[in-house]
């Protein structure tokens, strides 16, 4: 988890340093996204939107 917020940090600090070239923009906002779905990743499917999923299953 400290790893994945590493990267999540580091890629949003020099998309803030580079985001003005294309290039580098394309590049950082994929890591960044990447990083993002490592942590969305590592929590437990029970603790993600359980207000949500209750209703979704009855209505089904």
């Amino acid at each position: 988890m400290f790893i994945a917020f590493g990267i999540e940090g580091v890629g949003i600090y020099y998309l803030y340093l580079w985001g003005h070239d294309p290039f580098w923009f394309v590049l950082l906002s994929g890591l960044v996204f990447f990083a993002w779905g490592e942590i969305y990743g590592q929590i437990p499917n029970h603790q993600r939107g359980s207000a949500v999923w209750p209703k979704a299953q009855r209505r089904c």
